[in-house]
């Protein structure tokens, strides 16, 4: 560092040159594989976070806020989304709903609820319908991350 009155202070930085080739061999740290994800939550900003997030972690996302045009584009074509990830409690249809009336069109389908106002019940009725993977609010992305793999692997029969 030099400094004169009058004229500033000049900084000199160092900072080791990273090996262009080792970059590029070691690619970005994405655990998605371009799957195709459900993301269905009626909190529009919500909605586009996660859609925002998945992308980024390397997956496709169809991002709905109605639940009831998700479940239509599913019926569409149920092999395109590897899972469904959904919000429990949403005033038109419930998660659980959403995800029993999907699963009847693909009973493999992987599902992750995400809640953060539902009580004890609705959790219940949850797992008592067969959805073991709930996230409850606020939750991290290596959280987020671990079940989503979990799932699409279940899903993979892996």
């Amino acid at each position: 560092m030099t400094s004169r009155p009058g004229h500033g202070t000049t900084f000199e930085l160092y900072f080791p040159v990273a090996d262009p080739k080792e970059a590029n061999e070691a690619g970005p740290d994405v655990p998605g594989r371009g799957e195709h994800l459900l993301f269905v939550d009626d909190e529009d900003y919500l909605a586009r976070m996660g859609e925002a997030l998945l992308t980024r972690l390397g997956y496709r996302v169809s991002t709905f806020t109605d639940p009831e045009k998700a479940l239509q584009a599913f019926a569409a074509d149920p092999s395109a989304f590897a899972a469904l990830v959904t919000d429990l409690t949403m005033p038109v249809l419930k998660g659980t709903d959403l995800a029993c009336r999907a699963r009847q069109l693909r009973p493999d389908l992987p599902v992750i609820l995400t809640t953060g106002f539902s009580g004890p019940h609705e959790l219940d009725r949850a797992r008592r319908l067969g959805f073991q993977r709930v996230l409850e609010k606020p939750f991290t992305v290596d959280k987020f991350v671990d079940l989503l793999r979990s799932a699409l692997c279940e899903g993979r029969g892996v």
